[in-house]
């Protein structure tokens, strides 16, 4: 799970911070600040980016509004958290914690990393259903509509056949190919855990998510 930053309010063109009537005004401002991937599974968004309410409206109309109770969510994640009363404490947060450090990624598979807040980091996958396998198969289910799992797994079979080929012919252009390539397709987390011993497509995944918390990543001691 990629750590951001959302940053302050967004403000007007004389600074002022802008009062949003409703929430769905956030969107595009939140898209500039993230970058229009999902706060929890990373996959790109190119319709359908839904804004997250860390603690569900129905339940804190006073926060329906807040900038800083703001992530964005896809068509899977949003809808599984739901309504969920929320306890902050419960959970790492992308927002708020090196979630780098609390996941592990491996083919298509999300796990809670073995530190100190496995249990929190194993309450956030439960709380969106991170690890729901997927039946790719439409014999056997016709109507999947869930493959965050699926989407993981050929995101990881691509980025290993890139990491690959960037061993065997090593060049500036296939290095910028490799970043962009990530950018169109997300899942950011794959793609660092892939390219974790290169310290230089570490530092352009690192800088080319907007939003991506770069502090925690200093000189890649937790990479």
């Amino acid at each position: 799970m990629r750590p951001i930053i959302r940053g302050a309010a967004p403000t007007d063109a004389k600074g002022a911070k802008i009062i949003f009537n409703h929430y769905s005004e956030a969107r595009g401002h939140l898209k500039l600040s993230i970058g229009p991937y999902c706060s929890y599974c990373e996959r790109r968004l190119e319709y359908g980016v839904q804004i997250e309410h860390i603690h569900p409206k129905s339940l804190r109309p006073d926060l329906e509004l807040e900038w800083t109770n703001f992530l964005i969510a896809c068509p899977n994640c949003n809808p599984i958290k739901n309504d969920k009363p929320i306890i902050i404490e419960d959970y790492v947060w992308p927002d708020l914690h090196n979630t780098y450090l609390f996941f592990t990624y491996f083919e298509g598979f999300v796990f809670a990393s073995k530190t100190s807040d496995i249990k929190k980091a194993q309450a956030m996958i439960d709380l969106i259903g991170l690890d729901r396998i997927t039946i790719n198969d439409p014999l056997i289910d016709g109507t999947q509509t869930d493959e965050r799992q699926l989407y993981r797994f050929e995101t990881w079979e691509l980025a290993k056949r890139y990491y690959n080929q960037l061993l065997e012919n090593d060049t500036e252009e296939k290095r910028g190919n490799i970043i962009d390539l990530a950018i169109a397709r997300g899942y950011w987390s794959v793609w660092i855990t892939i390219f974790k011993d290169d310290e230089d497509m570490v530092d352009r995944l690192i800088n080319a998510f907007s939003g991506t918390n770069y502090h925690y990543f200093n000189k890649h001691q937790n990479v």
